[in-house]
């Protein structure tokens, strides 16, 4: 769909907006503001007033510009938003604006086709329908239509939350496209790489939890949260309790409010000695050490930057047959992928690996190869980066100096898709 005012002549194709509904997708691009400006780009972030946007912007050199994104759909305030966003889309002039996940889409590709912007690009995580029901399912599906229609381009984090969009009829086919082999990239030669930590990390982790140094560690990180299969979590944990005494569970994340688990999953959790609930935590390489499979039994995903990010600390991962983690995980490679909701099959999964340290190890060793290969962060910067110059070129719009040398895509996802 064409905006209303496209005028390229005055639109900065330095400048590149990113709009989120609030700051926690922008952890997911450490390192790319960096990246983008050694090749000329000037990076804007757009999202709602937290004290994560400003020390994102800060640590990354990038702009930070704040405007009120409710999570939920709420018309009145949505109307809202939009004409703020396209005011600020006026002024800061951006020949790009990429709007990440389906809410921030929504009013994002909204305000950047009112605005005129030429190049509109609606970035999809991970379709927020494909765990909802009713109702809510219809409104978010539509959602995601909408944004589709109005952007010029629609990149999908993963090749399978790609090939479901198109199922569902919420995009063309030639419209939406995967750069490199998705996810949003993983710093595995630094941050994550296991080598490169200290080798008492592990103990003084689990010291600090109150795990014992030779106990089994089964390890979850997501929010805590109803679609991340935490209640199926809790079933899995009751058997696995009485079968592996001396098993310790080790969940990372916060806790979500609008869409909460049962209170007799919470209970459970909570009154439990051996489960260990640390919400957020800033230092996550650590408490990667700390464990020794990591399971994942969610409902829903785009491409789980956990899964990834344990792959690469050398963990075998268990988690549900679904769009996303097919992409994330190589089926009895890399993990092991099972039934959505099967607690049998989690069950069996995990003490497979309890039951069988070598087949740990042959897993998390090809995992963090695996990751190396085709998710290591570099590498979906510099996709990220020749898309944008890929675009402006379409577009008749002049390159940044430093942008020039960069050739056209050469992925043959760019010319399928």
């Amino acid at each position: 769909m064409k905006p209303h005012m496209a005028e390229p002549a005055n639109w900065d194709p330095r400048k590149i907006v990113y709009i989120a509904s609030s700051s926690y997708p922008l952890r997911f691009f450490r390192g790319l503001p960096h990246y983008l400006a050694s090749c000329g780009f000037q990076l804007h972030a757009i999202a709602p007033p937290e004290q994560p946007l400003w020390d994102f912007c800060r640590n990354e050199g990038c702009t930070a510009h704040a405007v009120p994104i409710s999570r939920s759909i709420t018309p009145l305030w949505d109307a809202v938003s939009v004409r703020r966003l396209c005011q600020m889309l006026r002024r800061i002039r951006p020949a790009i604006v990429e709007s990440q996940m389906t809410k921030a889409g929504l009013v994002g590709m909204m305000a950047a086709w009112a605005a005129g912007v030429p190049i509109r690009i609606y970035s999809n995580h991970g379709m927020a329908f494909a765990s909802a029901t009713g109702w809510k399912r219809i409104l978010l599906k539509t959602a995601d239509q909408l944004s589709c229609r109005l952007a010029s381009h629609v990149h999908c984090v993963s090749r399978s939350v790609r090939q479901l969009m198109i199922d569902e009829g919420c995009c063309e086919e030639e419209k939406i496209r995967v750069l490199g082999n998705g996810s949003c990239g993983i710093d595995a030669e630094g941050r994550f790489n296991p080598h490169r930590i200290a080798t008492n990390i592990r103990h003084q982790t689990r010291l600090s939890l109150g795990i014992p140094f030779d106990a089994p560690v089964l390890g979850f990180v997501a929010r805590i949260a109803r679609e991340k299969g935490v209640d199926d979590l809790a079933q899995v944990w009751q058997v696995l309790r009485e079968c592996c005494p001396n098993l310790h569970l080790l969940m990372v994340g916060g806790s979500e409010p609008r869409d909460p688990i049962c209170a007799k999953t919470d209970a459970l959790l909570r009154s439990d000695p051996r489960v260990h609930l640390t919400g957020e935590v800033s230092d996550m390489p650590a408490h990667y050490r700390a464990m020794d499979i990591l399971v994942l039994p969610s409902l829903r995903e785009g491409m789980s930057m956990s899964l990834l990010e344990g792959a690469a600390m050398e963990l075998p991962v268990v988690a549900c047959h679904i769009p996303g983690n097919v992409d994330a995980v190589a089926d009895g490679l890399t993990g092991t992928l099972v039934p959505v909701h099967d607690v049998t099959a989690l069950v069996a999964a995990i003490r497979g690996y309890l039951e069988e340290p070598a087949l740990c190890r042959k897993h998390g060793f090809a995992g963090r190869e695996r990751v190396r290969r085709n998710f290591q962060r570099e590498i979906v910067w510099e996709a990220t980066c020749r898309e944008y110059v890929d675009l402006l070129r379409a577009e008749g719009l002049p390159l940044p100096d430093r942008a020039r040398t960069l050739g056209p895509l050469p992925w043959p996802e760019r010319r399928a898709a």
